[in-house]
């Protein structure tokens, strides 16, 4: 299991279920989360097989910004 670390534009807690949809679709994420308390919206996603491009994609299509930290 790995733990990818994300920055984000993800601003408000309601918008969850729409990163839900996205993420929940790609196999081998087991677990994720968004801080709001953090300026960067930091997501952190735990997953197997799954590289940082696909969650950038995923969370593209949702239609948020989505930059690994590295």
């Amino acid at each position: 299991m790995e733990v990818l670390v994300f920055k984000t534009n993800i601003e408000s807690p309601e918008i969850k279920p729409l990163v839900a949809r996205s993420l929940t679709q790609i196999k081998g994420v087991s677990s994720w989360s968004i801080d709001f308390g953090d300026r960067d919206k930091v997501l952190r996603v735990e997953a197997e097989s799954v590289g940082p491009a696909e969650i950038v994609r995923s969370i593209a299509s949702a239609g948020f910004q989505c930059e690994e930290l590295v």
